[in-house]
């Protein structure tokens, strides 16, 4: 349980032993935690979109954006947060020059929430705007997954 008072358990069939994302929380492999706070961690994209960009996630197993409801709502806020917070430390000064959201289903690669911090958005190559771009059938921004968490009590 969080200390949100929900199970984190497990997504789709992925157990979370078999979860690259929690291997990366519990530090089981090699890739660097940029930031590590409550039961956040930031780490840099193995495949970058542009020159600052990182995954924050939670490190208990939580499925996709899909799966999250109204309760999730503090846990997305505070992956925002650090998002957030991951820019400023390096130094991005153009805050409104950033993407920050989530691969729809089934386009999610890894099955574990996890939130994509894109800087500068303008920079994007056009391959990068397909997959994380304003146009983008694959892609979800992090305030639209916290209005409809607010209004509908899901993502859809």
């Amino acid at each position: 349980m969080t200390s949100h008072g929900r199970s984190l358990g497990n997504d789709m069939g992925t157990e979370a032993g078999d979860c690259i994302f929690c291997s990366i929380a519990n530090g089981q492999t090699d890739t660097e935690i940029l930031l590590r706070g409550g039961e956040l961690v930031c780490f840099r994209d193995a495949k970058p979109a542009v020159r600052h960009h990182y995954l924050v996630a939670p490190a208990s197993h939580v499925g996709n954006c899909a799966t999250l409801r109204k309760d999730h709502t503090p846990l997305v806020e505070q992956m925002k947060v650090m998002g957030r917070r991951i820019l400023e430390e390096n130094k991005v000064s153009d805050l409104d020059d950033v993407r920050m959201g989530f691969h729809l289903p089934p386009f999610s690669s890894v099955p574990h929430l996890h939130l994509h911090i894109l800087a500068p958005a303008s920079e994007m190559s056009i391959k990068s705007l397909i997959r994380y771009g304003p146009q983008s059938y694959w892609f979800i921004t992090v305030d639209k997954v916290l209005l409809q968490l607010n209004t509908n009590g899901m993502v859809k």
